[in-house]
């Protein structure tokens, strides 16, 4: 069988639309998707913009994320030092021996 026989009997045939449906429908729900994202932005913008405008509305947001910072600092605290809290000497502290 020489090269051209070969090419021949094993022709690729495309279809006539080679992205088909599921090139249609994943175009679909690309543009669906950004244009969600375009919602999503303009959201954010809007925010921004009253935020802007009224920035004393920031402020019960900055003193809740404050006294969680806070709380969540003290239980680290806690957490690292259970032994000293108790009165009682950390086991992870350092021993001092007396050489003579």
């Amino acid at each position: 069988m020489t090269d051209q026989e070969f090419h021949e009997d094993h022709a690729w045939e495309l279809p006539a639309d080679p992205v088909g449906d599921s090139g249609a429908a994943a175009l679909a729900h690309l543009q669906a998707a950004v244009l969600e994202m375009v919602a999503a932005s303009r959201a954010a913008l809007d925010v921004v913009e009253k935020l802007v405008k009224d920035p004393e509305a920031l402020a019960p947001l900055v003193n809740t994320a404050s006294g969680l910072g806070q709380v969540l600092a003290d239980m680290v605290r806690a957490r690292a030092r259970p032994a000293e809290s108790q009165g009682e000497p950390s086991p992870g502290g350092v021993q001092h021996i007396r050489i003579s």
